[in-house]
Protein backbone atom coordinates (compact mmCIF):
# COMPACT_ATOMS: atom_id res chain seq x y z
CA UNK A 1 0.00 0.00 0.00
CA UNK A 2 2.82 2.37 0.81
CA UNK A 3 4.45 1.76 -2.56
CA UNK A 4 1.12 2.24 -4.33
CA UNK A 5 0.50 5.56 -2.58
CA UNK A 6 4.01 6.77 -3.40
CA UNK A 7 3.49 5.91 -7.06
CA UNK A 8 0.21 7.78 -7.16
CA UNK A 9 1.83 10.78 -5.51
CA UNK A 10 4.59 10.79 -8.11
CA UNK A 11 2.06 10.66 -10.94
CA UNK A 12 0.06 13.46 -9.39
CA UNK A 13 3.21 15.57 -9.13
CA UNK A 14 3.99 14.88 -12.77
CA UNK A 15 0.47 15.91 -13.71
CA UNK A 16 0.84 19.13 -11.74
CA UNK A 17 4.13 19.87 -13.54
CA UNK A 18 2.48 19.20 -16.90
CA UNK A 19 -0.48 21.41 -16.02
CA UNK A 20 1.82 24.26 -14.98
CA UNK A 21 3.82 23.87 -18.19
CA UNK A 22 0.64 23.97 -20.27
CA UNK A 23 -0.61 27.05 -18.42
CA UNK A 24 2.71 28.82 -19.00
CA UNK A 25 2.66 27.82 -22.65
CA UNK A 26 -0.81 29.34 -23.07
CA UNK A 27 0.30 32.52 -21.30
CA UNK A 28 3.33 32.77 -23.57
CA UNK A 29 1.12 32.33 -26.63
CA UNK A 30 -1.42 34.92 -25.47
CA UNK A 31 1.18 37.54 -24.56
CA UNK A 32 3.03 36.97 -27.83
CA UNK A 33 -0.22 37.41 -29.74
CA UNK A 34 -1.06 40.62 -27.84
CA UNK A 35 2.37 42.09 -28.61
CA UNK A 36 2.00 41.14 -32.27
CA UNK A 37 -1.46 42.71 -32.49
CA UNK A 38 -0.20 45.86 -30.76
CA UNK A 39 2.49 46.36 -33.41
CA UNK A 40 -0.11 45.90 -36.16
CA UNK A 41 -2.47 48.39 -34.51
CA UNK A 42 0.32 50.96 -34.15
CA UNK A 43 1.16 50.54 -37.82
CA UNK A 44 -2.46 51.00 -38.85
CA UNK A 45 -3.06 54.08 -36.71
CA UNK A 46 0.32 55.84 -36.50
CA UNK A 47 0.48 59.35 -38.03
CA UNK A 48 3.11 58.34 -40.56
CA UNK A 49 2.67 61.29 -42.94
CA UNK A 50 4.72 63.35 -43.50
CA UNK A 51 7.42 62.01 -41.21
CA UNK A 52 7.46 58.37 -42.30
CA UNK A 53 7.66 55.28 -40.12
CA UNK A 54 9.86 53.99 -37.34
CA UNK A 55 11.39 50.89 -35.82
CA UNK A 56 10.15 49.40 -32.55
CA UNK A 57 11.73 47.20 -29.89
CA UNK A 58 9.60 46.37 -26.87
CA UNK A 59 10.42 44.34 -23.79
CA UNK A 60 7.74 43.14 -21.36
CA UNK A 61 8.55 41.39 -18.08
CA UNK A 62 6.01 39.23 -16.27
CA UNK A 63 7.60 37.62 -13.21
CA UNK A 64 10.73 35.88 -14.43
CA UNK A 65 9.41 35.72 -18.00
CA UNK A 66 10.74 38.20 -20.59
CA UNK A 67 8.88 38.89 -23.84
CA UNK A 68 10.81 40.81 -26.52
CA UNK A 69 9.08 42.06 -29.67
CA UNK A 70 11.18 43.67 -32.39
CA UNK A 71 10.49 45.12 -35.83
CA UNK A 72 13.16 47.00 -37.75
CA UNK A 73 16.84 47.64 -37.20
CA UNK A 74 16.71 48.82 -33.60
CA UNK A 75 17.72 46.00 -31.28
CA UNK A 76 17.30 44.70 -27.74
CA UNK A 77 19.87 42.74 -25.76
CA UNK A 78 19.69 40.74 -22.56
CA UNK A 79 22.91 40.71 -20.57
CA UNK A 80 24.24 39.15 -17.39
CA UNK A 81 26.59 40.82 -14.93
CA UNK A 82 28.47 38.45 -12.60
CA UNK A 83 30.01 39.79 -9.41
CA UNK A 84 32.53 37.45 -7.75
CA UNK A 85 31.57 36.41 -4.20
CA UNK A 86 33.89 37.42 -1.33
CA UNK A 87 35.48 33.96 -1.36
CA UNK A 88 36.83 34.63 -4.86
CA UNK A 89 39.56 36.90 -3.52
CA UNK A 90 40.48 40.49 -4.21
CA UNK A 91 41.88 39.80 -7.67
CA UNK A 92 38.58 38.48 -9.05
CA UNK A 93 36.82 40.86 -11.42
CA UNK A 94 33.17 41.32 -12.35
CA UNK A 95 32.27 40.15 -15.85
CA UNK A 96 29.48 41.06 -18.24
CA UNK A 97 28.19 39.13 -21.24
CA UNK A 98 25.35 39.25 -23.77
CA UNK A 99 23.14 36.16 -23.62
CA UNK A 100 20.54 37.23 -26.18
CA UNK A 101 20.10 39.82 -28.93
CA UNK A 102 17.30 40.47 -31.39
CA UNK A 103 18.17 40.49 -35.06
CA UNK A 104 18.18 43.44 -37.43
CA UNK A 105 15.38 43.07 -39.97
CA UNK A 106 17.32 43.61 -43.18
CA UNK A 107 16.24 43.11 -46.79
CA UNK A 108 19.10 40.75 -47.70
CA UNK A 109 18.00 38.07 -45.20
CA UNK A 110 16.68 35.13 -47.20
CA UNK A 111 13.09 34.99 -45.93
CA UNK A 112 12.79 38.79 -45.89
CA UNK A 113 14.06 39.09 -49.46
CA UNK A 114 11.73 36.34 -50.63
CA UNK A 115 8.71 38.13 -49.16
CA UNK A 116 9.66 41.51 -50.63
CA UNK A 117 10.29 40.12 -54.10
CA UNK A 118 7.14 37.99 -53.97
CA UNK A 119 5.13 41.19 -53.34
CA UNK A 120 6.74 42.94 -56.29
CA UNK A 121 9.43 44.82 -54.42
CA UNK A 122 13.09 45.19 -55.26
CA UNK A 123 15.97 44.59 -52.86
CA UNK A 124 19.02 46.77 -53.40
CA UNK A 125 22.36 45.16 -52.58
CA UNK A 126 25.53 47.33 -52.63
CA UNK A 127 28.28 46.09 -54.92
CA UNK A 128 30.20 43.27 -53.25
CA UNK A 129 27.81 43.11 -50.28
CA UNK A 130 27.33 39.34 -50.41
CA UNK A 131 31.11 38.86 -50.19
CA UNK A 132 32.04 41.57 -47.70
CA UNK A 133 28.82 42.39 -45.83
CA UNK A 134 29.71 46.07 -46.17
CA UNK A 135 27.12 48.66 -47.06
CA UNK A 136 23.38 48.93 -46.43
CA UNK A 137 20.77 46.81 -48.17
CA UNK A 138 17.45 48.48 -48.88
CA UNK A 139 13.90 47.84 -50.01
CA UNK A 140 13.23 50.12 -52.99
CA UNK A 141 9.81 51.72 -53.40
CA UNK A 142 8.24 54.67 -55.21
CA UNK A 143 7.14 57.78 -53.38
CA UNK A 144 3.57 58.35 -54.63
CA UNK A 145 3.85 62.10 -54.10
CA UNK A 146 7.04 62.67 -56.08
CA UNK A 147 7.32 59.51 -58.17
CA UNK A 148 10.94 59.18 -57.13
CA UNK A 149 12.44 55.92 -55.89
CA UNK A 150 13.36 55.70 -52.22
CA UNK A 151 15.17 52.99 -50.28
CA UNK A 152 14.20 51.79 -46.79
CA UNK A 153 17.13 50.30 -44.85
CA UNK A 154 15.00 47.61 -43.19
CA UNK A 155 12.46 44.96 -44.15
CA UNK A 156 10.08 45.51 -41.21
CA UNK A 157 8.88 48.77 -39.69
CA UNK A 158 5.86 50.60 -38.31
CA UNK A 159 4.15 53.29 -40.39
CA UNK A 160 6.10 52.97 -43.65
CA UNK A 161 2.91 52.44 -45.63
CA UNK A 162 4.33 53.11 -49.10
CA UNK A 163 7.05 50.52 -48.54
CA UNK A 164 4.38 48.22 -47.12
CA UNK A 165 2.94 47.82 -50.59
CA UNK A 166 6.14 46.05 -51.64
CA UNK A 167 6.67 43.75 -48.68
CA UNK A 168 7.81 45.84 -45.71
CA UNK A 169 5.67 44.59 -42.81
CA UNK A 170 5.13 45.71 -39.20
CA UNK A 171 4.93 42.18 -37.78
CA UNK A 172 7.45 41.77 -34.97
CA UNK A 173 9.51 38.73 -34.13
CA UNK A 174 8.64 37.79 -30.54
CA UNK A 175 11.21 35.99 -28.40
CA UNK A 176 10.58 34.60 -24.92
CA UNK A 177 13.24 34.18 -22.24
CA UNK A 178 13.23 33.42 -18.54
CA UNK A 179 15.58 35.10 -16.06
CA UNK A 180 15.61 32.05 -13.79
CA UNK A 181 16.61 29.80 -16.68
CA UNK A 182 19.30 32.29 -17.73
CA UNK A 183 20.76 32.32 -14.22
CA UNK A 184 20.67 28.54 -14.03
CA UNK A 185 22.70 28.22 -17.25
CA UNK A 186 25.20 30.85 -16.13
CA UNK A 187 25.66 29.21 -12.72
CA UNK A 188 26.10 25.78 -14.30
CA UNK A 189 28.88 27.24 -16.44
CA UNK A 190 30.54 29.11 -13.57
CA UNK A 191 30.37 26.29 -11.05
CA UNK A 192 30.90 23.45 -13.50
CA UNK A 193 34.65 23.94 -13.54
CA UNK A 194 34.83 22.86 -9.90
CA UNK A 195 33.02 19.58 -10.43
CA UNK A 196 36.12 17.95 -11.85
CA UNK A 197 37.94 18.76 -8.61
CA UNK A 198 35.20 17.40 -6.39
CA UNK A 199 37.28 14.40 -5.33
CA UNK A 200 40.37 16.45 -4.62
CA UNK A 201 40.27 17.47 -0.95
CA UNK A 202 42.95 19.43 0.86
CA UNK A 203 43.93 17.95 4.24
CA UNK A 204 45.23 19.89 7.22
CA UNK A 205 48.50 18.08 8.13
CA UNK A 206 48.11 18.93 11.82
CA UNK A 207 44.53 17.85 12.41
CA UNK A 208 43.95 15.51 9.50
CA UNK A 209 40.69 17.32 8.74
CA UNK A 210 39.63 18.42 5.27
CA UNK A 211 40.04 22.09 4.38
CA UNK A 212 37.79 24.20 2.15
CA UNK A 213 39.10 24.31 -1.41
CA UNK A 214 40.96 27.47 -2.32
CA UNK A 215 40.80 26.85 -6.06
CA UNK A 216 37.03 26.65 -6.45
CA UNK A 217 34.52 29.43 -5.90
CA UNK A 218 30.81 28.72 -5.66
CA UNK A 219 28.58 31.32 -7.28
CA UNK A 220 24.93 31.76 -6.29
CA UNK A 221 21.94 33.47 -7.90
CA UNK A 222 22.61 36.69 -6.01
CA UNK A 223 25.98 36.96 -7.79
CA UNK A 224 24.30 36.98 -11.22
CA UNK A 225 22.28 40.01 -12.35
CA UNK A 226 20.14 40.03 -15.50
CA UNK A 227 19.41 43.26 -17.37
CA UNK A 228 18.27 44.55 -20.75
CA UNK A 229 19.31 47.23 -23.21
CA UNK A 230 17.33 48.53 -26.20
CA UNK A 231 18.98 50.87 -28.70
CA UNK A 232 18.49 52.37 -32.13
CA UNK A 233 20.88 51.77 -34.99
CA UNK A 234 22.06 55.37 -34.60
CA UNK A 235 23.84 54.13 -31.49
CA UNK A 236 24.68 50.64 -32.72
CA UNK A 237 26.27 51.84 -35.98
CA UNK A 238 29.19 53.43 -34.12
CA UNK A 239 29.53 51.49 -30.87
CA UNK A 240 30.14 47.72 -30.50
CA UNK A 241 27.22 46.00 -28.78
CA UNK A 242 29.56 44.41 -26.21
CA UNK A 243 30.92 47.84 -25.25
CA UNK A 244 27.38 49.19 -24.86
CA UNK A 245 26.28 46.34 -22.61
CA UNK A 246 29.45 46.50 -20.51
CA UNK A 247 29.06 50.23 -19.93
CA UNK A 248 25.37 49.87 -19.03
CA UNK A 249 26.26 47.19 -16.45
CA UNK A 250 28.59 49.66 -14.77
CA UNK A 251 25.75 52.13 -14.41
CA UNK A 252 23.35 49.55 -13.03
CA UNK A 253 25.54 47.56 -10.66
CA UNK A 254 29.04 48.85 -10.06
CA UNK A 255 29.82 50.85 -6.93
CA UNK A 256 32.57 53.25 -5.97
CA UNK A 257 34.56 52.42 -2.86
CA UNK A 258 34.66 54.88 0.03
CA UNK A 259 37.71 57.08 -0.33
CA UNK A 260 37.69 57.06 -4.13
CA UNK A 261 36.20 60.55 -4.15
CA UNK A 262 32.78 59.48 -5.34
CA UNK A 263 30.98 58.40 -2.16
CA UNK A 264 27.86 60.16 -1.01
CA UNK A 265 27.52 62.62 1.87
CA UNK A 266 27.21 59.75 4.36
CA UNK A 267 30.44 58.09 3.27
CA UNK A 268 28.59 55.15 1.75
CA UNK A 269 29.34 53.39 -1.50
CA UNK A 270 27.73 55.04 -4.48
CA UNK A 271 26.33 53.21 -7.51
CA UNK A 272 27.23 54.78 -10.86
CA UNK A 273 24.16 56.49 -12.30
CA UNK A 274 22.64 54.58 -15.27
CA UNK A 275 21.47 57.87 -16.79
CA UNK A 276 25.06 59.09 -16.89
CA UNK A 277 26.36 55.97 -18.63
CA UNK A 278 23.57 56.25 -21.21
CA UNK A 279 24.60 59.86 -21.75
CA UNK A 280 28.20 58.69 -22.26
CA UNK A 281 27.07 56.25 -24.94
CA UNK A 282 24.90 58.80 -26.75
CA UNK A 283 27.75 61.33 -26.86
CA UNK A 284 30.18 58.68 -28.09
CA UNK A 285 27.84 57.65 -30.92
CA UNK A 286 27.15 61.28 -31.82
CA UNK A 287 30.91 61.85 -32.06
CA UNK A 288 31.14 58.91 -34.45
CA UNK A 289 28.47 60.40 -36.69
CA UNK A 290 30.17 63.79 -36.58
CA UNK A 291 33.53 62.41 -37.60
CA UNK A 292 32.03 60.21 -40.31
CA UNK A 293 29.49 62.60 -41.82
CA UNK A 294 31.03 65.94 -40.95
CA UNK A 295 27.79 67.23 -39.42
CA UNK A 296 25.78 66.66 -42.61
CA UNK A 297 23.65 63.85 -41.18
CA UNK A 298 23.06 61.98 -37.95
CA UNK A 299 20.59 59.16 -37.41
CA UNK A 300 18.31 59.01 -34.37
CA UNK A 301 20.24 57.96 -31.26
CA UNK A 302 18.22 56.46 -28.40
CA UNK A 303 18.80 53.93 -25.62
CA UNK A 304 16.70 52.42 -22.84
CA UNK A 305 18.02 50.19 -20.05
CA UNK A 306 16.41 48.20 -17.25
CA UNK A 307 17.32 45.80 -14.47
CA UNK A 308 15.39 42.50 -14.75
CA UNK A 309 15.88 41.25 -11.20
CA UNK A 310 12.67 39.98 -9.59
CA UNK A 311 13.86 39.78 -5.99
Amino acid sequence: LVEHDATMSSKENNNVDEDEAEIQQRKDHDIGRILHETFLELDATSPAHPSGGCTASALLQVGTRIYIANAGDSRSFVGVHVTPPPTAGSDAKATTAIVFGTREDKAHLMKERERVEHMGGTVYLPNGFMDTGKGTTRVLYKDPATGSTSGLAMSRSIGDWDAGAVGVIPDPLVDILDTKEIKTRVLESLNGACKGDANEVEIDPASGESLPSTSCVTYTEKDVKVFAVSATDGLLDYLPEEAIVNHVAKGLYETTKVGDGDSNAFGEQKTTNPLLVCEDLIYAAAQGWQEDKGGRYRDDIAIAVTDLETE
